[in-house]
């Protein structure tokens, strides 16, 4: 009967493990994929889903703070992280707000 019990406690730490393994994988996926924020300044021309389209954006702020920002032309886009606020880019080129959202990952 010795073995026996060997064995499942063995395949119990195996189980154990991997599903510990897999917690922390998928804690680790989540994290590093963390949410932003656009906040527009554009007073003239509203974005259009497709032009947004593949940017990875999860929210998009068409009232945005405005004095957090000294913003001195249009369009301005400024890009942060939505839980810590912390500015990942600024630009007046919508087609800059790609690379910043590379460069940030």
């Amino acid at each position: 009967m010795a073995p026996i019990n060997k064995r499942n406690s063995l395949l119990l730490r195996a189980s154990i493990l991997a599903v510990l393994g897999f917690i922390a994988l998928t804690s680790n996926l989540t994290n590093s994929n963390s949410s932003t924020t656009l906040y527009v300044f554009n007073p003239y021309i509203p974005l259009t889903e497709e032009r947004l389209k593949g940017l990875g954006i999860d929210v998009i702020s068409y009232n945005p703070p405005i004095d957090k920002f000294k913003i001195t032309s249009y369009p301005t886009y400024v890009l942060v992280k939505t839980k810590t606020q912390e500015l990942i880019g600024i630009t007046n080129d919508f087609t800059e707000l790609e690379r910043l959202r590379k460069k940030n990952n």
